[in-house]
């Protein structure tokens, strides 16, 4: 249903010269993209340009800083001095003289199965998120620590992170392998009008229609001294011809 609403649109600006406007801005066009491929489940309650061309960016790399993901109830403090090591952004969640708890929530902007990461102080931190529990160790200097696996939808989520006595917790990471970029060859200009070139392109990529594209005419010629590969050598010996 998506493909066939993107490819009406398409025929439709297709009789429109390159230049030619269509009476819309980039901005609008980058919403109309996002929730036509069902991306709106990853904007934030009001989302601004940057959360759309988050989307469009296709990046899945997202770090949740604890000290600004965490609510006003839980039972931890934010730190800022650096006795344990360094720490990223503004500061670090620490744990109390008994085990706590907190609550990071954030909004996750594509769905797909991400690797996770934290940088904690201290063992015997503790993750529940999506129904998946991770425990896992720190060291007496904040360390980065691998968690796993986890199967992920887009939209609001919420990690309970479990502190030891005295722990810390700088961030959590989450991690997948990104996807097609969806921009105009100079990147979006919100305010600009939108041209049926920048329509065109950006709807071949949000198809996923590129391989489908005829070729240039032009050639390209790849030395293959500047790709280097393990196990290959460089030669320059020619009785085997130029």
């Amino acid at each position: 249903m998506v493909k066939k609403w993107l490819l009406m649109l398409l025929c439709g600006l297709l009789p429109f010269s390159a230049q030619a406007e269509t009476g819309i801005n980039q901005r609008t066009w980058m919403e109309q993209l996002v929730y036509s491929l069902g991306w709106s489940f990853g904007l934030p309650d009001k989302p601004e340009d940057e959360d759309y061309l988050r989307l469009l960016s296709g990046q899945r790399r997202l770090r949740i800083e604890a000290e600004e993901a965490y609510q006003p109830s839980d039972r931890v403090s934010v730190k800022s001095f650096s006795n344990f090591g360094t720490f990223s952004d503004t500061g670090w969640l620490s744990g109390i003289s008994v085990p706590t708890q907190a609550h990071l929530r954030f909004t996750l902007p594509h769905a797909g199965r991400y690797r996770l990461s934290a940088r904690v102080y201290l063992a015997g931190h503790r993750l529940e998120l999506a129904g998946e529990s991770f425990e896992f160790d720190g060291q007496n200097q904040f360390a980065l620590v691998e968690l796993g696996e986890v199967e992920l939808e887009a939209g609001e989520m919420e990690a309970l992170v479990e502190l030891p006595p005295g722990g810390g917790f700088d961030y959590l990471e989450l991690s997948a392998p990104p996807l097609g970029p969806i921009a105009p060859a100079g990147g979006w200009q919100p305010d600009l009008p939108l041209n049926a070139t920048v329509a065109a392109r950006t709807l071949v990529q949000a198809l996923g229609l590129q391989g489908a594209l005829p070729p240039s005419g032009r050639r390209f010629n790849l030395e293959a001294e500047h790709r280097p590969h393990p196990g290959l050598k460089l030669t320059r010996v020619r009785h085997l011809g130029a």
